[in-house]
This record gives C-alpha cells, structure tokens and sequence, in this order.
C-alpha cells in the first residue's frame, strides 16, 4: 500500500477511536435499530401515529422530497463510478437505452422479499439522525465511525467503503456537458433546467447509493436524516440541497436484490405518510415502524396472474392518506363506512310544508333581475345571434336538398 494509503488508514483508525465521545456529546445521532423490540407492544399504526402527532418544528416539517438512485458502475479500463439507475419526482422513472434516456413515470410494483429484507437491515443496520455534516467526506466518516463499533469491520474495508462513497457520480446530463459542442451544452442546460420546473420549490433531495463491494462479507446499510439540508455538488442529478442518504452495499453476486432493495426504500421516502416519519422520526425503530405500517397497507399481486413486464399508469389524482395519519380513522371502520350527510344547506329538511321551497326562493331573489338584465349584454347576444345561425344554417340547406330530393313531395306530417 502506497504512503498515501497508509495515511487514510492511520485517519480512519483515529477516527474510529474518537468516535465514542464524538457521538455521545451528538445526543441525536443513532446507533443500530435492534434496540426497538420492547416497542412492538403497540401496533404500526398506532405507533405511526403517535409520531406524527407529536409536537412539530421547523426543522423536523416534511418537504416534497425528489429520490435519485445511483448503482456503482465498473466499466473496463475506467474508474468506478456511481452511474444513475431510477429517479423519483412522485412515481419511478428508470433509465432506458444505455443510460440514454429515462422512461416515463410508472407506479413501482415491488417484491415482497425486498420489503421484508430492507426491514431487517434497517432494525440491524446504522441510523444516523439529524447529524450536523456539512460535505460528504463528514457523512462518510459519521457512517464509518458508527460501522466500526457496531459491525467489526476491519481498518482495510472500512478505507474500501470509504473510497466508494467518494466516487464521482455520472449523471447523463453532466456526461453530455463534457462534450465540446456548444449545442450539447446549451441542450443539457435546457433539460436541468425542465427537471428543475418539475421539483417543488422548497423540495429537498434523498440520494439511495446501493452497489456491491468485494471488501465486504455482510450487507452494510447505512440511512442518514441531516440536521440540515445540504447542497452536495453532483451527488444529484439536479443542484438541490440534500437531506437524506441511503447506502446499501455488499459482498458481490446480489447486485438485482441490493437494487430492488434500492427501490423499495425509494418508493418509501415518496410515500407520504412514511415521509413523514424520516422526517419527524426521533429514533431508529420509528423508521422500522412507518415501514411496518406500509407494509400493512401494501396490496399483493398474485403470481402467475399478472404480468410483471407491464408497468402501472400513474393515477391523475392520488388519493388522501388523511386516514393513515389520525388516530381512530381506521380505513374500513364502521365510522367511516357511514354514507356523508348532504353538507348543502338547499338539501336538508326543513320540516315545514313547501320549507325547501322558500328557501330557495330567498336565496335566489337576489340575482332574480340580472338574470334577466345580463342576458341583454353585448356578450350574451353574440352568443345567441352566434347559436342561432350554427343551428339554423344545416336545417336550411339539408332542407333544400330534401326537398329537391323529393321534388317538392316535404311537408310537416300532422297527426
């Protein structure tokens, strides 16, 4: 190992013994989520609840959030990069074509097993909430400092892991900016610029590294909430400021299981009620409780009776989840199956004879007059004028042809 090498090595073991106070005077910052258990006496939803209605800050208010996931990509003769895989402004769009182009925006269909294997990483792995890093040299660090103490790893992987967090990210747009035609570049500042109009102002970013690394024998997970968000430059496809990331990596051999792990944390974070909890979540078991409530909420497909090829339209309106977030509105519950009362007050009985009636009455009597008096207004007699000659012109000239049809035999039958 060269001088360099040595250097990063002797700084990573520092670091590693001057962790322990570091993340105890943080007061915030998480460990592993495997001391959540004694929770488990209250269902998902009931503990979900009782997280987002706790009292709520600035800081900790959800934002519209826009996910990008990034897989490691070794190409021969290159350097390791991270390459873009699927983004998310509020459904997934993946990328198509060689990283050409990205598909249109589908409803993610996940795996049950991705679920159920993102849950048992997170209650295992490392949760890093509301640290005070301010570059991603500072997070990689946070993160390793928290994986040394609680998953063994050795000084050289833990150098490994850091190396990787720190490779530049390939985004299609900044791969066409290198290129020396001015057109591409004024083409690729024209699309940033369409991405940028599709983020809401005030949204912030949630970047999902997922990969293999040979230097490891178990699957390491990291998720990391910033106290802050903070502008990364090119973590993103788009410059806005991060606040959360999500690293999953592991031995090799499992690169499709660690990307539908990817996807499923992502589809989580668009999820608004689990949204929600990353953002109001106080310790690691609130993550795995918001995961165990969607996962209550989660509709199986059955195999063999739909085909997976066959991505899902988006709806044009997503329905409310008011009922996931209120303690007692329970979706399906005799409470809620109750037919709604007519709200307007024309509809409801009045009890007196002709009541409804008079009502009505009263409440037109002020606009009874310009009823009458707008329908003399230069717009409404165009429109009239306009109408009449649309109507009349084809019953005039199909009524000529008729009656030449006929010679004359067209006459009104009276009965």
């Amino acid at each position: 190992m060269d001088e360099n090498g040595g250097d990063q090595m002797a700084s990573l073991k520092d670091l590693l013994e001057y962790n322990e106070e570091a993340v105890a005077d943080q007061g915030k910052w998480s460990s592993t989520a495997s001391n959540y258990e004694d929770e488990l006496e209250t269902s998902p939803p009931q503990r979900v609840q009782a997280i987002l209605g706790s009292q709520e800050d600035e800081q900790h208010a959800p934002h519209r959030l826009f996910c990008q996931l990034a897989e490691i990509c070794v190409a021969e003769g290159e350097a390791a990069e991270w390459k873009d895989a699927a983004r998310w402004f509020r459904f997934e769009e993946d990328v198509e074509d060689g990283g050409e182009r990205w598909s249109k925006p589908y409803v993610a269909t996940l795996s049950l097993p991705s679920l159920l294997q993102l849950r048992s990483l997170i209650s295992s792995g490392t949760v890093l909430l509301d640290i005070g890093a301010s570059g991603m040299e500072e997070i990689a660090d946070a993160i390793l400092c928290q994986q040394g103490h609680s998953s063994g790893l050795d000084e050289e992987a833990l150098a490994r892991v850091r190396e990787v967090l720190l490779l530049q990210h390939q985004h299609r747009i900044s791969k066409e900016r290198k290129s020396c035609l001015c057109l591409r570049i004024a083409s690729c500042a024209q699309a940033e610029l369409r991405l940028l109009k599709r983020i809401p102002s005030g949204a912030e970013a949630c970047s999902l590294l997922v990969g293999e690394l040979g230097a490891l024998q178990q699957p390491l997970l990291a998720f990391v909430r910033l106290a802050q968000a903070v502008l990364l430059p090119g973590l993103t496809e788009v410059p806005i400021p991060t606040r959360f990331l999500f690293v999953l990596l592991g031995p090799a051999g499992r690169a499709q299981q660690y990307h539908e792990v990817g996807r499923a944390m992502a589809t989580l974070m668009m999820d608004e009620v689990f949204q929600a909890v990353a953002y109001k979540g106080k310790k690691p078991g609130d993550l795995v409780a918001g995961l165990e409530e969607f996962l209550e909420r989660v509709k199986v497909l059955p195999a063999g009776q739909w085909d997976p090829s066959i991505r899902i339209k988006p709806p044009e309106k997503v329905p409310p989840q008011e009922k996931r977030k209120v303690p007692g509105a329970v979706e399906g519950s005799a409470a809620s199956s109750e037919p709604a009362r007519h709200a307007g007050p024309e509809l409801e009985c009045t009890g007196r004879l002709c009541g409804g009636f008079i009502q009505d009455v009263k409440r037109k009597a002020p606009w009874f007059w310009s009823d009458f008096r707008d329908a003399f207004s230069l717009q409404c007699l165009a429109s009239v004028l306009f109408l009449y000659c649309a109507c009349m012109s084809p019953v005039i000239t199909f009524g000529g042809l008729l009656g030449e049809a006929t010679e004359g035999y067209l006459q009104v039958d009276v009965c």
